[in-house]
């Protein structure tokens, strides 16, 4: 991506995972001094980078339900790539909010934030797409609200 945009600027904003699928320390490592990423770590608040990125992307592929993360991005407003897996596929809105590739194809990874990179005016729609999406579907009422019905809770109607 890097070769074919030079002017993008690609951050990592994660900590270190053990375990031996997640991307590790020395990738990261060659990935700064190549001057392709550049990583952040952990952060206690992802606001003010979320708050700059264009397009928020998670290529995840574990089983961790609806990752945090993007509705995190969502809730800023970003637009999403992310994977076609379970919890991560359940955020998106095809063409609407983002796209889904396929785990671990890294062309079509490429294939879709190239996408952006070459036609930066599809964040905006996006990504207003994205918040109300958080606000219909993912506030915290709506989803208490669904979780007591599920656990079939009386008087749920009135409760919340």
């Amino acid at each position: 991506m890097k070769g074919r945009f030079p002017g993008a600027k690609f951050t990592l904003i994660v900590p270190i995972d053990g375990d031996p699928r997640a991307i590790g320390r020395s990738e990261i490592a060659n990935g700064e001094r190549e001057g392709t990423i550049e990583y952040l770590g952990e952060q206690p608040d992802v606001r003010p980078f979320l708050a700059r990125t264009e397009v928020y992307v998670l290529p995840g592929y574990y089983f961790e339900g609806v990752p945090r993360c993007i509705l995190e991005a969502l809730a800023m407003g970003k637009p999403i790539i992310t994977t076609d897996w379970r919890g991560c596929r359940d955020t998106v809105d095809l063409g609407v909010i983002g796209f889904l590739v396929p785990p671990r194809n890294v062309e079509a990874l490429g294939a879709r934030m190239g996408r952006f990179l070459e036609n930066p005016v599809l964040s905006h729609p996006l990504g207003a797409a994205s918040r109300r999406m958080a606000e219909a579907k993912f506030d915290v009422t709506i989803v208490n609200r669904a979780v007591m019905v599920a656990l079939g809770c009386p008087g749920v109607g009135t409760m919340l």
